[in-house]
């Protein structure tokens, strides 16, 4: 599951899952990469299963997402 939000809104939550997981104490600094979508403006991050938020929610995200390219 993702979710979706603007770049502030799901860099929050990378912090948030962050801090709370000690990710940064271990073998990585972050929670998640944050997915910009091809037009602009909307970003995607994968849920934690341990930290619920009241951003919009998606499944998986749509082909339409990313560049032809990617």
């Amino acid at each position: 599951m993702y979710y979706i939000g603007t770049e502030a809104e799901c860099q929050a939550y990378n912090d948030e899952v962050t801090a709370g997981s000690n990710y940064d104490m271990v073998n990585c600094v972050r929670w998640a990469y944050l997915i910009e979508h091809k037009d602009g403006g909307l970003f995607a991050i994968v849920a934690h299963p341990d930290y619920p938020s009241d951003l919009e929610s998606l499944e998986a995200l749509p082909i339409d997402w990313f560049n032809e390219e990617e």
